[in-house]
């Protein structure tokens, strides 16, 4: 049985999970949830969260046989151990925890802004806000490294993808003092794989907003 995948119809924090299966060639069920569907209906989720057998009711949540997981960064692990996308011993491993923790600081530092009700003035600085952190990223892939480990892709690049592509997407300048940084997005959205993905409906980027109702910028 394939494994199945459950989220809102929007991008959100689905994508990296999203981009590693995809990149694994792994067929597994899209389960969307729509934020107006109807009470009882199988696309509603306060109907059928606690109908999944899940531990911590929640989404995203995907499930595998035995293995049944909430919270997006622990779901994304484990997709990675899986299918060898978790670096070549420990120690790559650890730097991969450390380098998905960095992206959840910058997606965290994007999601309070969008959310918040003072977004038109946080917008304003958010370049000159995130410029430390997209330094440090910067200076960490160097002039010589295609991913964030070096040639091979890992679950740690669709994280940081995620996060820096938003950045972008809400402010085309935020990188440009950055080049590193832009062509590891070209180089992550060049593998074919990862482009089918990108522009397939399960992305949802023709087809929905990529943030919950109620994010500005990026939901225009």
């Amino acid at each position: 049985m394939s494994p199945k995948f459950g989220y809102w119809a929007i991008q959100g924090r689905a994508t990296p999970t999203k981009m590693a299966l995809a990149y694994a060639g792994e067929d597994y069920q899209d389960i969307v949830y729509n934020f107006g569907a109807t009470e009882g209906a199988d696309d509603h989720w306060g109907s059928q969260k606690f109908n999944l057998d899940l531990a911590f009711p929640n989404l995203p949540w995907y499930t595998d046989d035995n293995v049944k997981l909430t919270q997006s960064n622990a779901i994304v692990r484990h997709v990675g151990r899986k299918y060898n996308l978790y670096g070549k011993n420990t120690s790559e491993a650890s730097e991969i925890d450390m380098l998905i923790d960095t992206a959840a600081d910058i997606l965290t530092a994007i999601v309070k802004m969008i959310f918040s009700p003072e977004c038109d003035e946080m917008v304003v600085k958010h370049g000159e806000n995130m410029e430390p952190k997209l330094k440090e990223v910067a200076n960490y892939l160097g002039e010589g490294k295609k991913f964030l480990l070096g040639d091979g892709i890992t679950i740690a690049d669709f994280s940081m993808y995620v996060s820096l592509d938003w950045h972008a997407t809400l402010d085309e300048g935020c990188l440009a003092k950055f080049p590193a940084l832009d062509n590891y997005l070209k180089n992550v959205r060049a593998d074919p794989k990862i482009k089918a993905y990108l522009d397939s409906d399960k992305h949802f980027k023709a087809r929905c907003p990529p943030f919950a109702p109620g994010a500005k910028y990026l939901n225009k």
